[in-house]
């Protein structure tokens, strides 16, 4: 029974949450974790178990979830299904009632026109590889894309916007659950009331709706990554985040499609970054922190400094001993991951940023001031892998943290 796991991986669910009594968490820790997609639904999961009385023997309610465009989160609802039988006393399956849910406008819900649903379903956990006990429906607009349907707010808000794979989803969707389908059996003849943690793997399967492979690639493509959160002053200064700080991204993430650092190439690991969304704007109100505005992000900045001397012009790019405009201006937070999907931990984030603001950009600048011996093949010597490692080894022990001096190097995870 997949619900005695937790919420979040595949222990023993030993932890109830307090506020819905429904989901289970291996740990604190998990809790805190699942908390932002929790927290949709978990308060009025109580305001939800009293079915509605039907109207008839062939009419059943059954709890399902509502994703409503112009809402800003989904919500619970009862949804009416009808029991068909084809003979009058056999019910051979359970039809939902969608009617005026997904109407896009108040004339369709008046006339109770028949609007023609799209369908998706699943019965498995694929971030966590293990099987529901109930198959989940996804039922929605087959011609939301050209029937004027507004973008879905509830479904942006749940989803993750930075996957490659989403869906450019419109108009009105409903969540419900049937008896768990094997087979080629595609006619319910049970409901099945969802619950808080069906979120979850709502937005799991939706993160990766567009993956064209099988079962297991999107498994692949719904794995953790680690990298790092590299942290703008406002973030560390008022908001006591550290300044590199262990994050984890899904393998679909948008941001490994972002063109590498020069210099993390040259090392042998390439890096990418991408800003936090929000960031920028929260810290945009003149607030200073250690000497800069609060949205500043040197350490950032200077991981993007380009190292081909043929180029001169950063304004599309990275150019000799400068980082492109892009990475000079309204930074706020990042995220910086490796491109080889490998771990990034913060130590080797600090050190690459180190290497790049103290030591090369040092170079740089001695060279625009005409120093002799300073040339560009005397700098490219000094962006090799080579290196990075001696300079990493003395700059673990140069840290005071004894994890930090005992870290592994960047080419050894």
């Amino acid at each position: 029974n997949t619900m005695s796991f937790c919420e979040e991986c595949n222990k023993p669910g030993a932890t109830r949450c307090s506020g819905c009594q429904s989901s289970l968490y291996c740990s604190k820790e998990c809790q805190k974790k699942g908390w932002p997609m929790h927290r949709f639904l978990c308060k009025t999961l109580k305001d939800f178990q009293d079915r509605p009385v039907p109207s008839g023997s062939h009419e059943i309610y059954s709890r399902a979830i509502y994703f409503h465009p112009n809402e800003t989160s989904p919500r619970f609802i009862w949804l009416k299904n009808e029991r068909i039988s084809y003979d009058g006393y056999t019910i051979t399956y359970v039809r939902p009632r969608l009617g005026a849910l997904i109407a896009n406008n108040e004339d369709e819900k008046k006339s109770d026109a028949y609007v023609t649903p799209g369908s998706a379903s699943f019965a498995h956990n694929h971030a966590l590889d293990r099987g529901l006990t109930h198959t989940v429906f996804l039922r929605y607009r087959d011609t939301f894309l050209v029937d004027g349907s507004q973008p879905n707010k509830a479904i942006n808000k749940v989803c993750d916007l930075d996957s490659r794979y989403a869906h450019e989803w419109r108009g009105p969707i409903v969540a419900y659950g049937t008896e768990l389908l094997g087979g080629m059996s595609i006619d319910p003849k049970q409901t099945v009331d969802l619950a808080p943690s069906d979120l979850r793997t709502i937005v799991h399967f939706l993160n990766v709706f567009n993956c064209q492979g099988s079962m297991a690639d999107g498994m692949q493509e719904m794995r953790p990554i680690a990298g790092v959160r590299i942290n703008c002053g406002g973030d560390v200064e008022h908001g006591g985040r550290l300044k590199y700080e262990p994050v984890t991204v899904p393998a679909y993430h948008r941001i490994f499609e972002e063109p590498a650092a020069p210099i993390s190439t040259r090392f042998g690991f390439p890096v990418t970054m991408q800003r936090v969304r929000g960031s920028y704007n929260r810290w945009n109100n003149g607030t200073m922190a250690d000497g800069w505005l609060a949205f500043c992000n040197p350490a950032a900045t200077y991981i993007y400094l380009g190292c081909d001397p043929k180029v001169r012009d950063n304004t599309a790019g990275p150019s000799w001993g400068f980082a492109p405009m892009k990475w000079q201006n309204s930074v706020g937070s990042v995220l910086l991951m490796r491109q080889d999907k490998k771990t990034l931990l913060p130590e080797h984030a600090a050190a690459l940023s180190d290497y790049c603001q103290f030591h090369l950009t040092d170079l740089f600048q001695r060279q625009i001031d005409g120093e002799i011996g300073i040339n560009a093949a005397r700098i490219l010597r000094e962006i090799t892998e080579e290196k990075f490692k001696t300079y990493y080894e003395t700059w673990k022990e140069d840290q005071d943290d004894e994890e930090k001096r005992t870290q592994i190097s960047p080419y050894e995870v």
